[in-house]
């Protein structure tokens, strides 16, 4: 929950899966580009695999100017689901300025 208090506190949106992902395994990929690892980030690998708890998640469109994304859930490589379940949410943010940060995985 802490992500997601963080995007609202700050402006953001939440959207709702629509199938949760309670207890979901997946793969999360960090946005490593210009060093936006953020302070939790930084040191972990490119791509490591997480276990997922959340039927919420930050709307990317509608993401704070003052937060960034860190990180993103993959779609599994084998899936033929065309649902939300597959698309790249946002698992972590970090703020542009004060020291406040925050995944949304296990």
């Amino acid at each position: 929950l802490g992500l997601q208090g963080i995007v609202e506190h700050f402006g953001g949106k939440l959207c709702q899966l629509d199938y949760p992902q309670h207890g979901k395994p997946g793969m999360v990929a960090l946005d490593a580009k210009n060093g936006r690892q953020g302070l939790i980030m930084k040191g972990m690998p490119d791509t490591f695999g997480v276990a997922r708890y959340h039927s919420l998640y930050a709307d990317r469109p509608a993401l704070p100017d003052c937060l960034y994304e860190t990180a993103c859930i993959l779609p599994p490589r084998d899936s033929k689901v065309t649902d939300d379940s597959t698309k790249p949410v946002i698992m972590a943010i970090q703020h542009k300025t004060l020291p406040v940060a925050a995944v949304q995985f296990h």
